[in-house]
């Protein structure tokens, strides 16, 4: 990735959630893109894909056209496939997998039974981030937030860079600051 567009991808990552910033609704879906692409940016599999394969699960209700504007943004090219119905094997056939509007117990379901593969796992509305998921959206007042499974991330094969996670650190911090003083953050979460 040339230092530019890891630069653009950073300044995107940072920019689309800072606490106060009121998200359109429109923007709601490039927010996530360009947030998504960050997270997959910083990422390192076992073996490096030549191209990404982004599975998608359940309503996408922050990632419209089920990721389609997400490939712009990423330095590879990206392969989308609807997996909602869980046929067997699909984990075999996937390097993101991205879960919107599915009740706990399935998104669960879909963790588990991608289990021990290298796979980034992403979604939508789990406001405690305790399905099993790597990396959790949410949207609250109009604003994108982003929670993070400490858990998950050191289970998983898949590496995030130290980077990303001190990036989760600081927005949580600043996130607690701004909603009560002094209170000590909580390890987990990076709320809008």
């Amino acid at each position: 990735m040339s230092f530019f567009r890891l630069l653009t991808l950073l300044c995107a990552f940072l920019l689309s959630g800072l606490p106060g910033r009121p998200v359109l609704a429109a923007d709601l879906g490039v927010q996530t893109g360009r947030t998504l692409a960050g997270i997959i940016g910083y990422a390192r599999w076992p073996v490096e894909p030549s191209y990404f394969r982004l599975c998608t699960a359940g309503y996408l209700a922050y990632l419209p056209g089920n990721g389609a504007s997400l490939a712009p943004l990423l330095d590879r090219k990206l392969l989308i496939r609807d997996v909602t119905d869980l046929s067997a094997g699909w984990e075999n056939g996937c390097d993101i997998i991205y879960m919107g509007a599915l009740p706990l117990a399935l998104q669960r379901q879909v963790i588990k039974m991608a289990s021990g593969r290298p796979l980034l796992s992403v979604t939508e509305g789990d406001l405690e981030c305790t399905a099993g998921s790597m990396f959790c959206l949410h949207a609250a007042d109009g604003e994108i937030g982003l929670l993070a499974n400490l858990d998950a991330i050191s289970r998983g094969s898949v590496r995030i860079s130290p980077k990303v996670l001190q990036l989760v650190r600081r927005r949580q911090e600043t996130s607690s600051e701004k909603s009560s003083p002094g209170a000590r953050a909580q390890p987990r979460q990076v709320a809008p």
